[in-house]
């Protein structure tokens, strides 16, 4: 007899827990200009006067690095090379600096040769995970660009305008395809690693703050007053924002439909792939910098996206956001039983022959437990301190997500 199964798409309530923006303790009041994350643990934030931050627990301790000099740095980019995670900074007087990451270590930051005096206020690495090149944008129309990872830096002297160039992006499929935006409205593409460029928009109101590839020649770009712009190819489409004011300076995409957009006075904004919504902020500082990155561990069970901004006076937040599980019909009557329970739960709805494989997650999407049935159905939770968990369940062909409550 064949057997049937069908795909059930839940969402998985947590009520708000984990769902809304925290503030982070960042350990500074220096002015913080871009936070970039590699994944959801190592992140680096940067700003005035020598700021330079890093965490590798997805910013629950942020330490202060052991470089000390009084740049000011705008922009950092995180990327992943053959398993190694890897950051540029850049800023005031041409400064780029590059520093591989070592678990547990603080990471030792080295001084690149960009060529230029002038001021850099953007850099971004290709995200593809083997390709060096990257692009670093600034003052009085620079832009530079490496294929050495930095070991290079060799600038493009074509750009067709004389502007202040605030952010630049690289296609996530083709490291040859950015996009680059400043002042006085611009905005201009290259196909070919710019050695030819395609006008946009060549005049406007705004102060692009932001610009991001979303997929393959489409993605978002924000700024200063009110404006979130979607790009495909070179065609623009304003989004209307209504009576909103606030400047929006920072742009980040966890997927192509789960983004969000800070800026002036504590503003957040959420996409789900349709429409920007206002969120709840717990700040009035003004925010500069977004970055976000996916748990892809988890895609069997339901996706995490972590998300983080950062602004002025030190400012850092961190929100999560479990988006979904997929449950199948042949896990339905499943349950975990005690509910509450203290120092063990049983699995109820399977035979103790059947094999299938147990996590456990905080509210907040960190594993903290997994284990595989060998032959048992009872797991053992005495090392947990009371609260709610999420237990997803996976049995080879489906899983499910059920929350326990853990109660002494």
């Amino acid at each position: 007899m064949k057997n049937f199964y069908i795909l059930l798409f839940v969402l998985v309530s947590l009520n708000g827990t984990g769902q809304t923006w925290n503030i982070q303790s960042s350990g500074t009041n220096q002015n913080l200009m871009s936070i970039g994350f590699a994944d959801p643990l190592v992140g680096v934030a940067v700003g005035n006067n020598g700021t330079i931050l890093w965490t590798d627990n997805g910013g629950q301790v942020w330490h202060s690095s052991s470089l000390k000099d009084n740049t000011n740095y705008l922009s950092t980019s995180m990327k992943i090379t053959n398993g190694q995670r890897e950051a540029w900074i850049c800023g005031d007087n041409g400064t780029i600096k590059y520093a591989p990451f070592y678990t547990g270590a603080n990471p030792v930051w080295i001084a690149q040769n960009s060529g230029m005096s002038f001021g850099l206020n953007d850099l971004e690495m290709s995200p593809q995970t083997n390709n060096r090149t990257g692009y670093a944008v600034g003052d009085a129309a620079t832009v530079i660009k490496t294929t050495d990872g930095g070991q290079t830096w060799t600038r493009i002297t074509n750009f067709p305008f004389l502007v202040f160039l605030t952010s630049v992006s690289v296609d996530p499929t083709d490291p040859n395809k950015i996009i680059v935006a400043g002042d006085q409205g611009v905005i201009v593409s290259s196909d070919d690693g710019g050695t030819t460029w395609n006008i946009i928009q060549a005049s406007g109101s705004q102060y692009w703050g932001a610009c991001v590839y979303t997929g393959a020649y489409t993605g978002w770009i924000s700024g200063s007053p009110a404006s979130l712009t979607h790009f495909s190819g070179d065609t623009l489409t304003d989004y209307n924002l209504g009576s909103m004011t606030a400047g929006l300076m920072g742009l980040a995409f966890g997927t192509a439909n789960y983004g969000t957009a800070v800026g002036d006075s504590g503003k957040i904004l959420h996409y789900d792939g349709t429409s920007w919504t206002p969120e709840t902020s717990p700040t009035t500082e003004w925010l500069t910098s977004a970055s976000a990155a996916v748990d892809y561990s988890t895609k069997d069970y339901f996706t995490i996206i972590y998300t983080w901004a950062a602004g002025l006076n030190g400012m850092i937040l961190g929100k999560t956001q479990i988006i979904s599980g997929i449950e199948s019909q042949d896990l339905q009557e499943v349950s975990l039983q005690p509910n509450p329970a203290r120092d063990f739960f049983t699995v109820k709805g399977f035979g103790k022959q059947a094999e299938y494989k147990v996590r456990i997650t905080d509210l907040q999407g960190r594993r903290l437990k997994e284990f595989s049935s060998a032959g048992s159905n009872e797991f053992n939770i005495s090392n947990l301190a009371e609260g709610v968990y999420l237990v997803t369940i996976y049995n080879g062909r489906s899983n499910l997500t059920r929350k326990l409550v853990v109660s002494f």
